[in-house]
């Protein structure tokens, strides 16, 4: 579940007794006094606009009033009075034992403060405390820490299945699966069987994932496909452990990801699409592979629907090194979106594209990319960077750039986008990886909606960072 912080729009919330029959108060003089005429009704700061839209609860049973929704990081309490209504007109306050009176300023940072109201006769009292709660932490602050080192020798790439990560690794041709549930325990790894193309080498960076199915490419064209379930037909990492050649394939040059098929009012459903860049005499063309994977009802070993623009690709679309992202639109339609990354013509791309035509049976089979932006003035020239969604922005991380002589160097700058990629801003240095020092290098950057998941080398070898940004934490 997403936290967010919410508007308060209601000024208090009285919690009341339960029962007429508590309504009086017998005191120590056997004399009886008037319960509603003691009681604190109303309690806030009506007169600072920062704080009026606050609620405070009065807890009559347990003598407290305070803010449930604390008041913003670093907020300034040390000069306010409250606004308070009682059942008495006349009465008189003292707070921390000293009078007080209306518009009397309190320093209200060292809580709780007792407040003891005192009703018109004189004789009746009730005493409360009152606490203001203040956010301790930044909530737009991002913490990491490093959480373990990953049991790998090879390269590798991760996906998240059913409530665990599944970790391919490529060892030298030797694939091994790795699968925890914290990214801190891994079980013991399982070697992996992928028929792949004598001389082939397994590209494990294009590994591509949507429901029950799953996607690889070779470096010599080949496309391999996973039904990610187990025996029973259920969603499971343990499916990633065998693999088929899909037959009858065209030259697969690049892997782009997957759209999920379109849902219709009337109960109709498109297939989902494998998006793809294929390699033909003429050139290289973009092209899809249309089937059930989300549902896992195609056979991607035998379904053969491929369809590929006639058109060559236009020469400053990415065919490698992208960094690559999907989400939904407010409408709930799927699409997916590629930043940076290398032409065919081996030059850095200076364009963004975004598609969500794929899959839909409208669309005269043609696949679509917008263009979406062309400014990369600020995120520059780079390759290999990870993109991924959280709060509600997109984020870019981890890229590489060529400096004048020619060595690669890793961009440590987190960048974010609140348009979904159409321009970008270095992110506030509150939201800074810092401690993923210069020199480490960045594999992949994941989230769960809650958490961020980092994958990098550092200090001789593979680890996690584990990162939050506080007020995703925050109770509702």
């Amino acid at each position: 579940m997403k936290h967010n912080f919410r508007k308060r729009t209601s000024a208090v919330l009285t919690t009341l007794l339960a029962g007429i029959a508590l309504l009086q108060l017998v005191s120590c003089n056997s004399t009886t006094k008037s319960y509603t005429a003691i009681c604190i009704t109303h309690f806030g700061f009506d007169s600072f606009p920062d704080y009026k839209s606050y609620t405070f609860y009065i807890d009559n049973f347990a003598h407290t009033i305070y803010n449930k929704d604390s008041f913003p990081y670093q907020s300034k309490v040390d000069s306010l009075y409250p606004t308070i209504t009682a059942g008495s007109d006349n009465g008189s306050f003292t707070m921390n034992g000293k009078t007080w009176s209306t518009k009397d300023t309190m320093d209200f940072s060292d809580c709780p403060i007792e407040m003891k109201f005192t009703a018109e006769n004189g004789t009746d009292t009730y005493t409360y405390n009152i606490f203001v709660n203040i956010h301790q932490q930044d909530p737009d602050s991002l913490q990491m820490h490093r959480i373990s080192t990953l049991p790998v020798k090879g390269s590798y790439r991760v996906i998240y299945v059913e409530n665990k990560f599944a970790m391919l690794e490529n060892d030298n041709g030797n694939i091994r699966l790795h699968k925890s549930y914290d990214c801190i325990n891994w079980d013991a790894s399982e070697p992996v069987a992928i028929p792949v193309t004598p001389g082939a080498g397994l590209i494990i960076q294009s590994l591509s994932y949507l429901g029950k199915t799953a996607f690889l490419i070779d470096d010599q064209g080949g496309l391999y496909a996973s039904k990610v379930v187990d025996k029973d037909g259920n969603i499971s990492a343990d499916g990633l452990l065998t693999w088929k050649k899909v037959d009858n394939a065209p030259y697969v040059n690049t892997l782009q990801g997957i759209l999920e098929g379109r849902t219709y009012p009337d109960g109709g459903i498109d297939p989902d699409a494998l998006l793809v860049i294929i390699k033909q005499e003429d050139g290289l063309h973009l092209a899809e592979f249309k089937g059930y994977w989300d549902r896992g009802l195609s056979d991607p070993g035998q379904t053969t629907e491929w369809y590929y623009n006639e058109d060559i690709l236009p020469d400053d679309f990415p065919v490698r090194s992208f960094a690559c992202c999907d989400d939904y639109t407010q409408t709930g339609l799927h699409y997916v979106t590629l930043v940076g990354g290398i032409d065919r013509n081996g030059n850095y791309c200076h364009s963004s594209w975004s598609t969500m035509t794929g899959g839909s049976s409208t669309q005269d089979d043609y696949i679509y990319w917008a263009r979406i932006a062309t400014d990369y003035s600020v995120i520059g020239e780079q390759s290999d960077a990870s993109m991924f969604f959280y709060d509600d922005q997109l984020f870019l991380y981890g890229g590489k750039y060529t400096e004048s002589g020619g060595a690669q160097i890793q961009d440590t700058t987190l960048y974010v986008s609140t348009d979904r990629g159409l321009t970008w801003d270095e992110a506030d240095e509150r939201l800074a990886f810092r401690p993923l020092r210069e020199g480490s290098l960045c594999r992949q950057v994941c989230s769960d909606g809650i958490f961020i998941w980092v994958f990098a080398y550092q200090d001789g070898e593979e680890g996690v960072w584990k990162g939050y940004i506080n007020k995703m934490l925050f109770e509702e």
